[in-house]
């Protein structure tokens, strides 16, 4: 009576948080019960699982020494070695947990060369630490042990065979085959008949562990709706009618509308809770919009991931190739200039996807923007060549270009983007063919140049079509585990041809037959007047030396650029001298007489912007060039607005900062 007198007298939040709390450590309790049972179970699981890795590893072993002993091939011995790696690893593992000092480093590399999955092994670790002494498990060690020592004399044998095989001439029969046979036969009965004991002592383990862990789940329920029961019966008695709005406005919060405003009517606990529910309606109402923009953000962000990897990878592959076999003596001059001429393009043509790519705010507005421009055709393709059979080459299979008759030397379209397209058709087509070839055959049919990607490769399912061309998709969930990528490509690829005047289809598939994809671009065929006139920025340039005797101030942080723009500079006749950050920038050229001054814009201790201006605030008058890697329009104002002269966009070609910088040299001169 005297709880009952107690507990009608307390507030409702105190009957409330007393519930709660109560309910909560009991959840807990029985939580920490089945986080346990889960635990102990999933060792037990991975235990006899590792028996199965063991057991079959043992019997590969057998059959591998057994094909030794008539093949002779070195291969099948190396195979045996490999399959007793397995009960070797689960051996290193045993006596290391039977060690007073366990080193958990060393049991989990032994688990790992017995093929234990790497999440598996924590709970095994504990399972034997705590129960080592239970008579089940001690049995299963017992049995371990003795089946590590029947590896240990299979093992032996197995030597035994390989000095045998190797001390007797290939076509002489082996004097001790018949016993070696049945030494093998042996070894491999005794441990079938150790597995087989190992396994059904786990079981046992299992089945006692099993009914008492759910004897303490049981409780540990029993305890939970017991005590729930008792105290929501005495806490519902009081509170049904005052609740009743609540509960209906709970509800209805519960299923998505959270414009629901409960009446408050009292001040008291009850009109608080009511206030509470409000108030977290309105939070939940905005947090709902906020999930909306996050997950847009989201979409956006992984986009620009996705594209920048699946973009950068196959060029960057590439460059990485051809530097490679740069490295070779035997090359020619002119191997070498036509390597370095690829790396040259595949550079900028990375480059190019940089600068496409950063700009995010196009991609979700959808302005991508095409530029056409008078081209190569043939030099486009012969280059994707190049840079596509590398690939085809590692995995065996060739790459075939067939032009028709009609293709014309020069069209008008956005080369980029173009080559971005067959770059993704054929690195996929590249990607899901494993023999055979690839055959990209193309031709002009009207005003549209059309490419068709032909491969022996595994082919599409017809119900896996439609989400051929979705933005992350892919139609296998194995894909992405076995050959990666981010389901970008063709969705990509699609927008690209259409925002060019065409389209990318699926013209044809068959599982384990290949795939026929058709790619449609605008084009126009340019008069022999507006065809692109071979030039080079280089021709430009004055004869000689045109930075001859012009003192320039270098200021960059990165070592490597340093480097290379002093050695640029110098064979061109300049004087160059150097500062590490715009802090020293600053005090070199207002203590020496520069003509020029290179300024990079990204520096620490003082950043490119603040050292131009706190330069001009000191009245310098000569030209500050700025050297920057943003593309944006807002970056290349805030150079020019810090007080630079011109805006130098990395990477820059030495010619271009050459025919940029030469001028001032013949003004100088000419004052």
């Amino acid at each position: 009576m005297r709880f009952y007198r107690y507990w009608k007298d307390l507030s409702v939040s105190t009957k409330l948080y007393t519930v709660v709390g109560t309910m909560a450590v009991l959840i807990m309790v029985e939580l920490f019960t089945l986080m346990f049972a889960m635990d102990i179970l999933s060792a037990v699981r991975a235990f006899v699982g590792g028996e199965g890795l063991w057991s079959k590893a043992q019997k590969n072993a057998v059959l591998e020494i057994q094909i030794y002993l008539n093949s002779r091939d070195e291969k099948d011995y190396h195979h045996f070695l490999k399959d007793m790696s397995v009960p070797m690893g689960d051996h290193q593992a045993r006596v290391e947990l039977m060690k007073p000092v366990v080193s958990e480093p060393a049991v989990t590399e032994g688990f790992l060369k017995g093929k234990n999955n790497i999440d598996d092994i924590p709970p095994m670790i504990r399972l034997m630490r705590r129960f080592y002494r239970v008579s089940y498990l001690a049995k299963a060690i017992t049995v371990w042990g003795k089946a590590d020592t029947v590896a240990d004399e299979m093992l032996a044998v197995g030597r035994e065979v390989h000095a045998e095989v190797q001390n007797t001439p290939r076509r002489r029969s082996l004097p001790h085959q018949a016993q070696l046979l049945k030494k093998i036969s042996k070894i491999n009965d005794e441990a079938t008949i150790l597995e087989d004991e190992f396994s059904s002592t786990l079981g046992e383990a299992s089945r006692w562990i099993e009914h008492r862990l759910l004897l303490a789940l049981l409780i540990a329920v029993l305890m939970v709706e017991s005590t729930g029961l008792l105290l929501t019966f005495r806490f519902s008695r009081v509170l049904t009618r005052e609740l009743r709005e609540i509960n209906a406005a709970a509800n209805q919060v519960g299923s998505g509308d959270f414009t629901k405003v409960i009446a408050v009517n009292s001040q008291d606990e009850l009109g608080q809770l009511a206030g509470a529910i409000n108030k977290m309606s309105a939070s939940l109402n905005l947090m709902k919009d906020e999930r909306l923009h996050a997950e847009e953000a989201s979409q956006v962000k992984s986009l620009f991931l996705a594209n920048m990897s699946h973009e950068i990878r196959t060029p960057m592959g590439a460059i990485l190739g051809f530097i490679e076999l740069l490295k070779s003596p035997d090359l020619t001059e002119s191997e070498k200039m036509e390597y370095l001429e690829i790396i040259g393009r595949t550079g900028d043509t990375v480059v190019s996807i940089i600068n496409d790519i950063l700009d995010i705010s196009k991609v979700e507005a959808g302005k991508i923007e095409i530029r056409p421009e008078n081209f190569s055709l043939s030099k486009l393709m012969g280059d994707l060549k190049n840079l596509m059979s590398l690939r085809c080459e590692d995995k065996g299979i060739r790459l075939r270009m067939k032009p028709a008759k009609n293709i014309p030397e020069f069209i008008t379209t956005d080369p980029a983007r173009l080559r971005q397209i067959l770059l993704n058709i054929i690195g996929n087509a590249i990607k899901f063919t494993d023999k055979g070839e690839i055959n990209v055959s193309y031709e002009l049919q009207g005003s549209r140049l059309e490419f068709v990607v032909r491969d022996t490769g595994k082919g599409i399912a017809p119900e896996n079509r439609s989400r051929l061309f979705k933005i992350f998709s892919q139609v296998d969930n194995s894909i992405r585990k076995t050959h990666g990528g981010t389901g970008l490509g063709l969705a990509l690829s699609r927008n690209l041809a259409q925002l060019m005047g065409g389209d990318v289809t699926l013209h044809d598939s068959g599982l384990g037959i290949g795939s026929e994809f058709k790619i449609a671009i605008a084009v126009e065929v340019p008069t022999v007047s507006s065809r692109p006139v071979r030039s080079t920025l280089d021709a430009a340039l004055p004869q000689g030396l045109p930075l001859a005797g012009l003192k320039i101030l270098v200021v960059d942080d990165a070592a490597d650029n340093q480097y290379l723009f002093g050695l640029i500079l110098r064979k061109n006749g300049a004087l160059v001298s150097q500062a590490v950050n715009g802090l020293e920038g600053v005090r070199k050229a207002l203590a020496e007489d520069f003509d020029l001054i290179l300024m990079d814009m990204q520096m620490p201790v003082l950043d490119g912007y603040s050292a131009t201006a706190q330069l001009r605030a000191k009245n310098y008058q000569k030209p500050i060039f700025a050297l920057t890697a943003l593309t944006s329009r807002e970056d290349l104002n805030a150079c020019i607005k810090a007080g630079c002269t011109q805006v130098l966009q990395k990477p820059l070609k030495p010619s271009l900062l050459i025919q940029h910088l030469s001028p001032f040299n013949s003004r100088q001169k000419a004052s």
